[in-house]
């Protein structure tokens, strides 16, 4: 037997207990699994929203109240004007069909009160309250998506949440058959239990944005709208409160929505 046999011999029976280690070792070598990337924000959209509202009418009084005593009567003709407004909001699509979202708007609306033959005044005398209502309205909202064909989403949705409204320098203005004579008043602000249902359709611009056309229907609950001390009408240790009954408010609204992802 030759030397290079020999070491050819040697060389075999050294790599024998290698490969058997190798093989005892395989699962260590297993390639390791492929990470997939997470979706950071799926699911949360902005919007912003154009409306108009229209005139809502209350039904509300004033009340004169006297140390032991109190008074009240009803306006004859009360509303919150028609009025332009706008707001923002921030969603979150939980599925295909069902969504939720926050949302705040703001308007301000002219506020008016009337009352012929005032019992305050007399029989020939009429009384108008007047003035602008800063009102702010916080939503938690959630629509049903209705399904889509051709771009178009219809959806039905409702609301809870609360509007502050503050009556800003109201007045009220006496007039009889010869002389008007007008007062400032306290205006008074508050917020108030308010719900709300509403109705729609989206439109797809791009994967990404929606038109939202919609109409929503809120109902508040009531509170005072301003306070006046007696003296400042002759009427030292008295004071006259307006109040509404709460009031619906029926709004068109135009935004749009863009989704985070």
């Amino acid at each position: 037997m030759t030397l290079k046999t020999l070491l050819l011999l040697g060389a075999a029976a050294l790599s024998l207990p290698g490969a058997a280690l190798a093989a005892d070792l395989g699962p260590i070598y297993r390639e390791a699994p492929e990470l997939q990337p997470v979706e950071i924000g799926t699911g949360w959209y902005l919007r912003g929203d154009v409306t108009y509202d229209f005139r809502s009418d209350l039904d509300g009084e004033r009340t004169l109240r006297a140390p032991f005593s109190s008074q009240s009567e009803a306006y004859r003709d009360a509303s919150l004007d028609e009025t332009f407004g706008g707001g923002v909001g921030i969603g979150y699509r939980l599925t295909d069909m069902l969504r939720t979202d926050v949302t705040a708007r703001y308007s301000k609306p002219d506020f008016n009160g009337f009352t012929q033959a005032s019992l305050y005044c007399g029989a020939g005398c009429n009384l108008r309250d007047r003035g602008e209502a800063s009102m702010w309205d916080v939503m938690a909202n959630a629509y049903v998506d209705l399904g889509t064909v051709a771009g178009f989403t219809p959806y039905v949705g409702g609301g809870v949440g609360a509007v502050h409204l503050n009556y800003d320098s109201p007045t009220l203005e006496a007039c009889s058959a010869v002389f008007c004579a007008t007062t400032p008043l306290k205006g008074e602000e508050s917020w108030r239990f308010a719900w709300s249902v509403s109705a729609g359709v989206a439109y797809d611009i791009s994967k990404n944005l929606q038109l939202d056309v919609g109409y929503r229907y809120m109902n508040v609950e009531g509170g005072d709208n301003y306070k006046l001390g007696g003296d400042k009408v002759g009427l030292p240790g008295q004071t006259v409160t307006g109040s509404d009954g709460g009031f619906d408010r029926h709004t068109i609204s135009a935004g749009l929505r863009y989704s985070l992802w």
